[in-house]
């Protein structure tokens, strides 16, 4: 479907019917990568459905053959939307688990994976950018620009100026 960076997911994706079924949160700023990933759980905090988000370990996916095909298929028991979560995803092979998913996305969940640094036009990240119901983020690592525009919005955030000094 897509592949853009981390700044844009405010702008992109706003809602949930903004979100494909497949989500791969990647890069080498893991911090980056899991504040992506929980800015878009956020999105699922308003859901009447308590199990709204289900968060599995990629151990766990991946020592589970359909494990994650069964949570992302799970109907919702109060209707609307699920997000499946999977969390710690660096250095493991989550391709074979997200396979059947790419080919007959979920129409009830959106899986959102926590992946390592991914080479560019390789397994998932080649796999996630291809897919027509997925989308790749990327997560770079900070420069020093993105440090500085981090700590003014921190600052903000708590009715603080920082002076140049």
């Amino acid at each position: 479907m897509s592949a853009f960076k981390a700044a844009d997911v405010p702008r992109k994706l706003k809602s949930i019917a903004d979100l494909p079924p497949l989500i791969v949160a990647f890069g080498p700023d893991r911090g980056l990568v899991t504040e992506t990933a929980r800015r878009i759980a956020a999105l699922f905090d308003g859901s009447p459905d308590p199990f709204a988000v289900t968060k599995l370990d990629a151990a766990t996916v991946t020592s589970e053959t359909g494990r994650l095909s069964d949570e992302a298929r799970t109907v919702s028991m109060f209707g609307g939307k699920r997000l499946v979560w999977v969390r710690d995803g660096g250095g493991k092979n989550l391709s074979p688990a997200l396979a059947p998913l790419m080919a007959d996305p979920p129409s009830d969940a959106v899986v959102l994976v926590e992946a390592g640094d991914l080479r560019r036009g390789v397994g998932l990240r080649k796999e996630a950018e291809a897919a027509r119901a997925a989308i790749a983020i990327h997560c770079p690592a900070d420069t020093a620009r993105a440090l500085v525009r981090m700590l003014d919005e921190a600052a903000a955030a708590l009715d603080l100026k920082v002076d140049d000094d």
